[in-house]
């Protein structure tokens, strides 16, 4: 596609139709080289929706190697140690998965956080940059010392085709 990079490490998938018992083989291939992480133990995660609500690393080491072309394949087992049912899934992932929903979770505890302390040292300002090929805001934050500079109004000159909320100053 136009947007592809020749960045292959990230990975996250589900499945469904998996029974109590099943043994899972996986073999994710052309990542980027991180035979240092598979050598100091990193596994990938896993969620078990609707049974579980943070993701888990996976139990068994991860097994790799270069393929002729010098691309990572990296092999992984999971075994299905519960109960099923029909609508069950489970998610994989290459780390914890961080979502808009806990972004924005996370900016509201620190601005709650920084209001209750009454920090009028520290400034935090959010607006969109831009948006995500799904539509999804990409965030800048400017968190900084409240010197009285940001008071003065002044702000640098826009660039075309970022900042696209126009309710941002």
């Amino acid at each position: 596609t136009e947007f592809e990079t020749a960045h292959r490490t990230w990975f996250y998938f589900g499945l469904s139709g998996i029974t109590k018992g099943d043994t899972l083989h996986f073999t994710v291939m052309n990542l980027n080289r991180q035979g240092k992480l598979y050598n100091n133990d990193y596994r990938p995660f896993y969620r078990v929706h609707p049974v579980m609500n943070q993701f888990e690393r996976t139990h068994y080491s991860v097994t790799h190697n270069l393929d002729d072309e010098g691309s990572m394949q990296m092999r992984f087992r999971f075994e299905v140690k519960w109960e099923t049912t029909p609508e069950m899934e489970i998610f994989f992932a290459f780390c914890y998965p961080w979502s808009l929903k806990d972004h924005d979770n996370l900016m509201r505890r620190v601005e709650e956080g920084l209001a209750e302390k009454k920090r009028a040292h520290v400034y935090l300002h959010r607006e969109t940059l831009a948006h995500s090929i799904e539509g999804r805001p990409v965030e800048i934050i400017t968190l900084t010392a409240n010197d009285g500079s940001a008071e003065n109004g002044e702000c640098e000159e826009r660039i075309e085709g970022l900042y696209p909320d126009t309710l941002t100053s």
